[in-house]
């Protein structure tokens, strides 16, 4: 991950005021205005304004196509601009944008994560001005690759991909045979529980837009808290009924009924509230949840 430059907040440069920021203000704030990010990869939780991220290439790099890659498929907008020290200051700055619109047939590389193209020149210090915005937690692994080291990155993941998703494939199917076989309630819990669990992996990593909705990633979000709340509600009925609460422990069997009941109401109103609200209320319940299982 290259070292990263996040836009300070203060009386007088505020969120609200630098989300209305473009270039032009940018280029024009003193170094004091950016402060190193202390962690390798920025979380900043849910952002209620785009954020400023500053990116000084080093200056040994030689002369190619690298690629940056974020590697967070749910993202609302990236923009990002490339000023070199050595410009033409009449010159329009180099801007390239994503959406989470943005179909992967027009993206700059055909994958699920943000990746921009980044050519370095000979003779010239790059600096790479980046904008946010997103509705989901503001999570932004940055790497910043070559060809080579992306291609074999490519195919590593997809390689443990087949492995997890392969495991997955195969114990659902044994333990769904064992509920037809003996009838156990808790063999059918655990194959929804698993099979719960690889659709949101899907999602979050974005295979479910790399293989299936290649030109509407969009509808990933709109199944992102649904799966997420499919999950949860999964996951605690295989722990009412793996551990037998209605007959061992009564009083956390009817807590987790209500716990249920709050799942099932947060799995309704995915369907119908808006993407930009729900969010916020299912990661306020995941921490909650989890407490109680």
């Amino acid at each position: 991950p290259p070292p990263v430059q996040l836009l300070a907040t203060s009386s007088d440069n505020g969120d609200k005021t630098t989300a209305t920021f473009d270039i032009q203000n940018i280029l024009k704030l003193d170094n004091s205005a950016w402060q190193p990010y202390p962690e390798e990869h920025i979380n900043l939780g849910f952002a209620n304004h785009p954020i400023w991220i500053k990116i000084q290439l080093p200056d040994f790099l030689l002369p190619d196509t690298y690629l940056l890659e974020f590697a967070n498929n749910k993202i609302a907008q990236i923009d990002i601009y490339t000023v070199n020290h050595i410009r033409d200051h009449q010159a329009p700055i180099p801007q390239m944008q994503l959406l989470e619109s943005t179909p992967l047939s027009q993206r700059f590389i055909p994958q699920s994560n943000y990746i921009f193209p980044i050519t370095i020149t000979p003779n010239q210090q790059t600096t790479l001005y980046i904008k946010v915005a997103n509705t989901y937690p503001l999570k932004l692994p940055i790497y910043f690759w070559d060809q080579e080291s992306f291609t074999q990155k490519t195919n590593n993941q997809t390689f443990f991909n087949g492995i997890y998703f392969g495991s997955v494939l195969i114990m659902a199917l044994y333990n769904l045979c064992l509920f037809f076989v003996i009838k156990d309630r808790r063999y059918a819990h655990y194959v929804i529980f698993i099979v719960t669990l690889a659709i949101f992996v899907a999602l979050d990593k974005g295979l479910v837009i790399q293989y299936f909705w290649y030109n509407n990633p969009e509808l990933t979000h709109r199944f992102y808290t649904l799966a997420i709340s499919l999950g949860a509600l999964s996951s605690v009925r295989f722990t009412m009924s793996f551990l037998s609460l209605q007959e061992n422990a009564p009083k956390i069997y009817r807590g987790l009924e209500l716990l249920s009941l709050c799942w099932v109401f947060i799995l309704i109103a995915s369907i119908f509230i808006g993407r930009h609200i729900l969010p916020r209320l299912v990661f306020l319940c995941v921490p909650l949840g989890g407490t109680c299982l």
